[in-house]
């Protein structure tokens, strides 16, 4: 893998049953900082500048924020930085830059078995980009769900439930973790996971002949988006090169799922939020990659933990030194693609 168990910079951690060399936090904390860093002072692409044009207009006075109207939540985040910090386009980009990279540090520092290869992916999957200079507002709902994480591998809901609501507060489609957070409970490829793809198929072939169905959906869930007007706009869905670049840890669990350790609770609901991403994206590429193809934000950083396990543990040393290399190779192309000619970063 990208790191190994080398000088004082590593540990080994036993976590829920598996042995694992851990970091150190202030060695987690050096090697994301140059993400936080250029999340905080790099140029911004998509709703990025909306976001600080919407920060400096924002009043600092609690007493503004009307509770009745779209992500109150965020507002009171925007408030808080101000009151500490002050106006400007840094004191709020390198707020919610540290936002959004403390519990992807924490989190990926505790349970990946290669926390470097886990945020190797986080860039290279362009994660870092899409997110963090463009959907700020969203991630900031996933990356607090995702700090609740062993909350979800304890199972507690009187905890976890009033987090993803005020979550909720923030980006109204996180509201969707909720189901999310029972579904992915339970063994590897259970019978509530298999459901989920089946279902996901099954819109798929709905979505091809109306978007009627997901309108009145994402309604009742109280997510105010159109997916027919989404379309009238033009967004033709997620593209299938991301679709596929992203179901890849799907496909190796469901191939090696006899070698998967299903006694791992850790494993095991990484494995259910990759069965989760792999529907979420599939349906977003016939459906809407704007408003679909985002939802997997919320599941999508568990891949990270789990590709680098999947690598060192159902392939041989030398089958897994030579996947570890051609996966290396692979998501450098991917992200240069990406970032080249998708988004335009350079």
């Amino acid at each position: 893998m990208l790191v190994g168990n080398n000088g004082s910079f590593f540990k080994k951690k036993n976590v829920l049953g598996t042995e694992i060399n851990q970091i150190s936090i202030p060695m987690a904390i050096i090697i994301f900082l140059p993400i936080i860093l250029c999340a905080a002072y790099g140029d911004m692409i998509g709703d990025g500048p909306g976001y600080c044009i919407a920060y400096n207009a924002q009043k600092p006075d609690f007493s503004t924020i009307d509770w009745d109207k779209k992500d109150p939540g965020f507002t009171v985040v925007k408030i808080i930085i101000k009151k500490l910090f002050g106006e400007g386009d840094t004191p709020f980009r390198l707020s919610m830059a540290i936002l959004h990279g403390l519990p992807v540090i924490l989190v990926m520092r505790y349970y990946s078995s290669d926390y470097v290869t886990s945020i190797f992916l986080f860039v290279m999957t362009n994660f870092y980009t899409a997110w963090m200079l463009n959907g700020i507002r969203q991630f900031l709902a996933a990356v607090i769900i995702f700090a609740a994480t062993p909350l979800l591998l304890k199972k507690n809901y009187i905890l976890l439930i009033p987090i993803i609501l005020a979550a909720s507060t923030i980006h109204n489609t996180a509201i969707l973790m909720v189901p999310v957070s029972i579904i992915v409970q339970g063994k590897a490829w259970n019978k509530r996971t298999v459901m989920f793809i089946i279902m996901a198929l099954a819109l798929m072939f709905i979505s091809s002949n109306s978007l009627s169905f997901f309108d009145s959906a994402l309604e009742s869930a109280g997510i105010d988006y159109s997916m027919s007007a989404a379309k009238e706009s033009g967004d033709d869905g997620t593209s299938f090169l991301r679709v596929l670049v992203n179901i890849v840890p799907t496909i190796i669990c469901f191939v090696f799922r006899k070698q998967l350790d299903t006694e791992n609770r850790v494993i095991n609901i990484c494995v259910n939020m990759s069965v989760i991403t792999a529907g979420l994206y599939l349906i977003s590429m016939v459906t809407s990659g704007i408003l679909i193809g985002r939802l997997p934000g919320y599941t999508n950083m568990y891949n990270f933990i789990l590709l680098p396990y999947l690598i060192k543990n159902v392939f041989t040393e030398q089958d897994s030194k030579t996947v570890n290399t051609i996966m290396i190779v692979m998501y450098i192309i991917y992200y240069y693609y990406q970032s080249h000619f998708v988004s335009g970063l350079f």
